[in-house]
């Protein structure tokens, strides 16, 4: 198997590269700065690898479009360990291994198609629009399996480990939810797990049931992903709704995980409710405003004895005899230990907003995507559409503006566009030595 390829800033565009690789020995200097020779992988026959990296010449790439639309001819450099004689590519991160456009083009790309309501036709249309010239861009993507491609490419990438490489530290606490998908006509799910702090995606998961047996073994590879820092050992606690097979599957990977349940989802439902009851009894606006702000109160009360005392003046309220009304009650006293489990540990989240707001943004861009074809093309869709969604900027409007849930978690992009930062840091982390994680599938080579 070829080396993992090097992947190193030189320069913003294709000059830059050119002026920055031609002087050899300030090239080589550049790279053995960013690579040392003993922690890179590949050497041959055990070596002890006690010298630098030199340089051992290059090779021609002839379709390189940038995004000036011009096809370029772009050398590619090589770099050897003297002592195995065992070499190493070294890419600017403005190219991608495989791939004729640059990185610029793809992201571009890639946001349109994964941030919008765009289909890959749409991107498409776009990218191929008039230019000052009143003639068309020059080499611009033209086939609307290039954009689909590139999306099956950035989803190959792992995305606990991409948040790793880029410095994160994986949440303690975190809120958890499934949503209905299709594939082909048939039910399709996806499970996603959010660090309620920054709205960071840390798992978006494909699957085709939400049982135990299945959410398990999900939850399992996520924390195989996670304990590849050094720094996180389980989840202290996680925020969700009343499924029982996702609380049984947590359970099973951690007894002591902490499972609160989601305060707006029996506020939401008693809503329902009490406008059935209102039907039911004619009873009047004011008296359905009444009962919903006391329900509120008792939900969101500031300590246990308030919840307590509150559910106990309601279980003793005329109106909440109701047949409809008593049922909300006694979903509240069946789910009472993980709606006060707060109380005990302020780090859980109190509802499951943050994923819902996510899950939004994702059956916004789903709808006109209609349904998945594939297993591969579904996982690797999620995937993709939850690095953009970490690595996005917030445009105008945003609270947030000009920030992305990755910038605000820590992430420092040191200036460069997302995507190049992260061809960058996957390409330099140790971790990756781990037999278990294949550095070309997670670049997709």
């Amino acid at each position: 198997m070829s080396n993992i390829p090097l992947i190193v800033y030189l320069g913003k565009n294709l000059t830059e590269y050119g002026q920055q690789t031609a002087d050899r020995s300030t090239f080589t200097t550049l790279i053995n700065q960013h690579f040392p020779l003993k922690e890179l992988n590949g050497h041959k026959n055990a070596c002890e690898a006690d010298k630098q990296l030199k340089y051992h010449g290059s090779y021609w790439r002839s379709k390189v479009i940038a995004t000036d639309g011009v096809r370029h001819r772009v050398a590619i450099h090589r770099f050897y360990c003297p002592s195995c004689r065992a070499t190493w590519t070294v890419y600017p991160s403005i190219l991608i291994p495989a791939k004729h456009y640059d990185t610029y083009t793809i992201q571009n790309c890639l946001e349109d198609n994964l941030s919008h309501e765009l289909t890959y036709r749409s991107v498409i249309r776009q990218q191929a629009q008039l230019t000052s010239s009143g003639q068309t861009q020059p080499h611009a993507v033209q086939n609307a399996r290039t954009p689909w491609q590139w999306v099956n490419w950035l989803g190959q990438f792992t995305l606990p480990l991409v948040l790793l490489a880029c410095g994160l530290t994986p949440p303690s606490y975190a809120v958890e939810d499934e949503k209905f998908l299709k594939q082909n006509g048939a039910k399709s799910y996806t499970i996603g797990l959010v660090d309620q702090r920054y709205a960071v995606v840390w798992w978006l998961d494909y699957v085709f049931a939400t049982d135990q047996a299945t959410i398990e073994p999900s939850l399992r590879a996520l924390c195989r992903y996670l304990k590849q820092s050094p720094h996180w050992q389980h989840f202290k606690g996680i925020t969700g709704d009343s499924w029982s097979a996702t609380k049984n599957a947590f359970l099973a990977i951690c007894p002591n995980t902490l499972l609160a349940e989601c305060l707006l989802h029996p506020l939401l439902k008693f809503e329902e409710e009490v406008a059935r009851y209102a039907r039911y009894t004619n009873a009047p606006t004011d008296l359905v405003a009444l009962l919903k702000e006391a329900f509120f109160n008792v939900l969101f009360a500031d300590c246990q004895a308030d919840f307590e005392i509150g559910l106990a003046e309601l279980e003793s309220s005329p109106e909440f005899a109701h047949p409809i009304l008593a049922d909300r009650l006694k979903s509240l006293r069946r789910k009472q230990a993980g709606l006060t489990l707060h109380f005990s540990d302020p780090n859980l989240a109190l509802t499951s907003n943050p994923i819902d707001r996510i899950f939004k943004r994702l059956e916004r861009k789903f709808a006109f995507m209609q349904q998945f074809r594939t297993d591969k093309s579904g996982k690797a869709t999620l995937n993709a559409w939850a690095i953009v969604y970490n690595f996005r900027r917030f445009g105008g409007g945003a609270k947030r503006l000009g920030q992305s849930p990755a910038e605000l978690a820590g992430v420092d992009l040191e200036g460069l566009p997302w995507l190049q930062f992260i061809l960058i840091q996957l390409s330099k982390v140790r971790w990756l030595k781990s037999s278990e994680i294949n550095f070309h599938n997670l670049l997709g080579l």
